[in-house]
């Protein structure tokens, strides 16, 4: 009597290489995908923080432009104030 239990070895020993080939293509593509992920969101959120720094300087702006319309309209003169905007440096350690 000829044993298969050779052959079925074989069998499962290539079917374990498939398996491990298929779980490393598995985690390969779930990295790539969650690499994506975080670029996108990374973009998005460079986007959202343009969008909000041209909108607080037009803010900025019309408020600027509202106190010296007061300031006229009370006749006083624009040249004893000076508006002035001041860029917060993101490095610089709040208190």
């Amino acid at each position: 009597m000829v044993s298969s239990y050779p052959q079925s070895n074989l069998i499962a020993s290539q079917y374990q290489q498939q398996l491990l080939a298929n779980q490393r293509r598995i985690a390969s593509l779930a990295y790539q995908n969650a690499q994506q992920q975080r670029l996108a969101a990374m973009q998005g959120e460079a986007d959202v923080q343009a969008y909000r720094l041209a909108r607080a300087e037009a803010k900025r702006a019309a408020r600027a432009e509202r106190i010296a319309a007061r300031l006229r309209e009370q006749g006083r003169s624009e040249d004893a104030y000076t508006l002035a905007s001041v860029n917060v440096d993101n490095a610089m350690p709040r208190r």
